[in-house]
């Protein structure tokens, strides 16, 4: 019935949507309806037993709001992507795929780490005190790197130029031939090309 709403719509948008969610929802109720039904049998399992098909629901709940999340993901930058094809900058494209795998990872890990802490009880404090300790080190480790992107970004937002515009940096000047996430590359007059 859902379906045959959206299609009277003009965008696509919300079928996308729609049809995203559809199997994270059905995992849900057919999870729930499945419990539910089985109720009057846990009753007369033990406690250990009905606490471990309450934990197993809930995670495979909260795994499929997870997979929900990570589905709507995709067309939230699929989204943004529709008006960033407008733009000139093919920056902008690139950023749209790194929050989408930003955001796809950002969802797993907290997906995960509740899963595991609250609802399987496993003790996460340590695993996260790793984590930060190796982001540290990774940081020292990548302090060129991580200047550049944030430089990058900063182009990217400000747009003092684009593909195509002369520009001069410090003693030499050019045609801006890319603008990338690590680099701009100028090409000189003479031919030669600068990064």
């Amino acid at each position: 019935m859902i379906k045959h709403l959206t299609r009277k719509t003009a965008s696509d948008m919300d079928d996308r949507l729609c049809e995203s969610m559809r199997a994270p929802i059905e995992l849900i109720v057919y999870t729930v309806g499945v419990y539910l039904s089985a109720t009057c049998i846990l009753h007369e399992m033990s406690q250990s037993i009905q606490d471990f098909c309450g934990k197993l629901v809930a995670a495979i709940v909260a795994a499929a709001l997870a997979w929900a999340a990570y589905r709507l993901v995709d067309i939230m930058c699929e989204a943004i992507a529709r008006y960033s094809h407008k733009s000139a900058n093919k920056l902008d494209d690139l950023i749209i795929m790194l929050l989408r795998k930003t955001l796809r990872v950002v969802v797993v890990v907290v997906a995960v780490l509740l899963i595991g802490q609250n609802i399987m009880g496993i003790n996460i404090t340590t695993l996260l005190a790793g984590a930060g300790i190796f982001g540290l080190a990774l940081a020292f480790a990548a302090q060129d790197t991580i200047a550049n992107f944030f430089g990058s970004i900063m182009i990217v937002v400000d747009k003092p130029f684009f593909v195509g515009d002369r520009i001069k940096v410090g003693e030499f000047s050019g045609t801006v031939k890319s603008v990338g996430f690590r680099s701009t590359r100028l090409e000189t007059p003479d031919g030669h090309v600068l990064t």
